[in-house]
């Protein structure tokens, strides 16, 4: 049991934990209790502002935890982890309008737009109506070079201007970028 005294007088959490229990026991494997816990911890972990995860490493029951199953880290290095990765944006969209960069009369005779719907995570055009020629680019590491973490630009030749506006658009520590006419 736990060095630090939990309140669990919370009924939701009770729950949680007879949910996880009595799974392992119809499936007669505990291992299935650790997997429902394994989840729903990394589900917490993914919703907790950094200084909610500062507030978890400073547990002394997680402090216990790393003695015994991996000495060689600190709460400390994973505060450090946390604290780094709290510094960069995650996940916003740089929003590029097209028009402003090239000319062009029809996007699907532009190379710059062929490139950007080859390499889209999701697009949106030729609706027939309006006009309408969107691209969401994930900017997100998509492969290695030579055993480094590359970028699609790196892994995946741009035209020159396009190149330029896509690695501003990472510096600046968008996740994402959304090209567009303007519309």
């Amino acid at each position: 049991m736990s060095q630090t005294q939990l309140n669990h007088d919370c009924p939701a959490f009770k729950k949680i934990i007879n949910a996880t229990e009595e799974h392992a026991k119809d499936v007669g494997s505990w291992e299935f209790a650790y997997g429902d816990l394994e989840s729903l911890l990394a589900v917490a972990w993914q919703i907790m502002t950094p200084s909610q995860k500062l507030l978890f490493l400073d547990s002394p029951d997680l402090e216990n935890v790393l003695e015994t199953g991996d000495p060689d880290t600190t709460p400390d290095d994973l505060k450090q982890i946390i604290q780094a990765s709290a510094e960069r944006p995650m996940a916003s969209i740089a929003d590029i309008d097209m028009t402003a960069h090239f000319s062009y009369e029809v996007p699907g005779d532009c190379p710059e737009w062929e490139w950007i719907e080859k390499h889209a995570s999701m697009t949106h055009k030729d609706n027939g109506k309006s006009g309408i020629w969107d691209h969401l680019l994930n900017l997100s590491t998509i492969g290695e070079v030579n055993g480094i973490a590359t970028s699609i630009i790196t892994t995946q030749a741009a035209p020159a201007l396009l190149s330029k506006l896509i690695l501003d658009a990472e510096k600046a520590g968008a996740s994402f970028v959304l090209f567009h006419q303007g519309t």
